[in-house]
């Protein structure tokens, strides 16, 4: 018994640093996606440039440094076998994080089983460990 409990505590306290690093990200370019059974139907590059903070409860996409832009809770759920680190979000929605790339599926469809609509973030490139405020300038 002893060596369960001490192998489940060294696996949960491993799964902290299996997470994406926490901080703030640059957004090279935004896309948008709309699905129909998991075939794409239609697709379009978001302007401007984006920035995304990652942290251990959640993430928040917003344009400028100053911005609260768009917060959303999230809980680390694991590593896929694609390689992408998975986030449960509200609402039946996901996050996956890989390299440089962050993907958020959305408007899930329980007759179908396939979520209708998607984001991703290309070209995330760390700038801060955290997001830089006006009144620190």
């Amino acid at each position: 018994m002893k060596k369960a409990f001490f192998f489940v505590f060294i696996l949960l306290s491993f799964q902290g640093f299996a997470q994406v690093k926490t901080g703030v990200y640059s957004v090279n370019e935004t896309v948008n996606f709309d699905w129909s059974e998991g075939e794409e139907i239609n697709s379009y590059i978001s302007e401007g440039s984006r920035l995304m903070h990652i942290t251990d409860w959640g993430f928040r996409i917003y344009r400028k440094h100053k911005d609260t832009g768009n917060s959303f809770p999230a809980i680390y759920i694991g590593l896929d076998s694609d390689g992408y680190h998975c986030y449960a979000v509200p609402f039946g929605d996901r996050l996956e994080v890989s390299g440089d790339m962050a993907v958020l599926f959305y408007n899930f469809n329980n007759e179908t089983g396939w979520y209708k609509s998607s984001t991703e973030w290309r070209g995330l490139e760390y700038i801060s460990n955290v997001p830089i405020l006006d009144y620190e300038k």
